[in-house]
């Protein structure tokens, strides 16, 4: 019994009211919303004992506002990608606690980054507190001891310096020739696809790039010439970029689409959802195989696209599964963190003649990385892309035939993607705990509290401990 109320178990008659009811002045519609976030407030100086059990009365958190639309008494709810801040009072007196934001829609922390924070006088201006916490294995962020002020209380402000993910590393080589060259990357990758693709043309004979022995940090590659030619080649100059297999959301929203599949001389179908009119670029990983090879694609569309492997046109056409690397990578101009790129595609026009594909400057680069690959089956003869020259903002190419059968090297038009970028490691937006923010109804009922738990701690659980995209209504 409580004032004189009978049965009154979690009745909160000198509850917050206007910080809880939501502004509809009924106890009984004691709500959080689900499209904002707010503070979890724990070891207020002014509250009582935490949990008193499961009978009695309490106060706990009772005099701790913050402003929000029903409430408002000072700056907005801040949540942003990378910062969050909160105006919070005390209506009983300078009090501290300890915060956690909660239910947020956009500030995410990666488990175990570091966030900047500090707490500032609304009246005077002067930042009252400031550190650094560390986020959980949870994503959540707890703020010890943070001043909560009277009159115009206080702006308790979260920071992140901006979280990236590596995902990618472009670079060229100068010396690919029909000896195996390592290539050592800077950065490891856990299921890396190499592409490499479009090698220069400073040795005549016609020839193909051969990926192998690719780990996390490193692959190997060659030029093979064709197996009718006598395998020794000059050194070539070859673009290529690693990708983690997968998807890849960059900062403007440009998706790049990684992947791998088995093929052989038998042309197969490669579902996977792509960007619409993607550049897709392929090159084969392993050399199950010894003959020559060259992959060739069609049917390229939002669902995937068809591939095979093509030997020289002597031969006798099969050939040992291999594994097939492909990027397919939303047209246009971006940036992948500090990496700018462009991709896109030739008119169905490249042919044996030499073919000229301006892609603009490049962020700061004077010798961009380039690759080129064949994306359609126009012709059906065995056929590889070189590069004549490459500029800071053109490539010049065409399209070479081998005369394993037969000496013309005439080749009819085909459609290739052309990538251009910055050498150096590619990096996108980081996904942090929690994923995306919540959608649907403003507001919604919170789960039963767990069998056995004092009645008083699940209520407090609840109020002060909900999960993200989670909401209270009380009765």
């Amino acid at each position: 019994d409580r004032g004189g109320y009978g049965h009154n178990w979690m009745g909160f008659s000198f509850a917050n009211h206007m910080m809880f009811s939501g502004g509809f002045e009924d106890l009984g519609d004691w709500i959080f919303r689900k499209d904002s976030s707010y503070p979890a407030i724990q070891n207020a100086t002014i509250s009582g004992p935490n949990v008193p059990g499961d009978t009695g009365t309490d106060f706990y958190n009772l005099k701790i506002d913050w402003s929000v639309p029903w409430n408002n008494f000072g700056t907005a709810i801040t949540d942003t990608t990378n910062a969050w801040s909160i105006t919070m009072r005390s209506r009983d007196g300078v009090q501290t606690g300890d915060i956690t934001p909660r239910n947020l829609q956009q500030f995410r922390v990666t488990p175990g980054n570091t966030v900047n924070w500090t707490n500032t006088n609304v009246s005077t201006g002067l930042a009252i507190q400031s550190g650094t916490a560390t986020a959980g294995a949870d994503g959540l962020v707890t703020i010890p001891g943070v001043q909560i002020l009277t009159g115009s209380g206080n702006r308790l402000a979260l920071t992140i310096d901006r979280q990236v993910t590596k995902f990618g590393e472009a670079g060229i080589v100068t010396n690919v020739s029909n000896v195996w060259t390592k290539v050592t990357l800077t950065n490891s990758f856990t299921n890396p696809v190499i592409i490499a693709s479009g090698p220069s043309y400073k040795g005549g004979d016609p020839g193909v790039i051969r990926i192998r022995r690719v780990q996390a940090n490193s692959f190997e590659i060659q030029f093979q010439e064709w197996d009718y030619l006598d395998g020794n080649h000059t050194n070539e100059t070859v673009s290529w970029v690693v990708f983690e297999a997968g998807t890849h959301v960059l900062d403007d929203g440009t998706k790049i689409v990684v992947g791998t599949a088995n093929v052989n001389h038998l042309i197969r179908r490669v579902n996977a959802t792509l960007p619409a009119n993607a550049a897709v670029l392929t090159t084969v990983q392993t050399t199950n195989g010894g003959a020559a090879i060259v992959p060739r694609i069609r049917n390229v569309s939002t669902t995937g696209f068809e591939a095979a492997v093509s030997e020289q046109e002597a031969a006798d056409q099969f050939h040992y599964t291999e594994t097939l690397g492909w990027v397919a990578v939303q047209p246009g101009n971006t940036t992948a963190g500090d990496i700018s790129l462009h991709a896109g595609r030739t008119p169905d026009m490249v042919g044996d003649a030499n073919f000229l594909y301006a892609f603009g400057q490049i962020g700061a680069a004077t010798s961009p990385v380039v690759l080129a690959s064949v994306m359609t089956f126009d012709g059906a003869d065995p056929v590889t892309v070189r590069q004549r020259w490459v500029s800071a903002t053109r490539i010049q190419l065409f399209l070479q035939e081998e005369q394993s059968k037969d000496a013309e090297v005439s080749h009819t038009w085909e459609q290739l993607g052309i990538l251009a970028l910055e050498p150096g490691t590619l990096t996108k937006p980081a996904v942090a705990a929690g994923g995306a923010p919540s959608s649907g109804a403003a507001f919604a009922v919170p789960r039963i509290p767990t069998a056995g738990a004092s009645l008083f701690q699940a209520a407090t659980d609840l109020l002060f401990g909900l999960d993200d995209r989670d909401e209270l209504s009380l009765w």
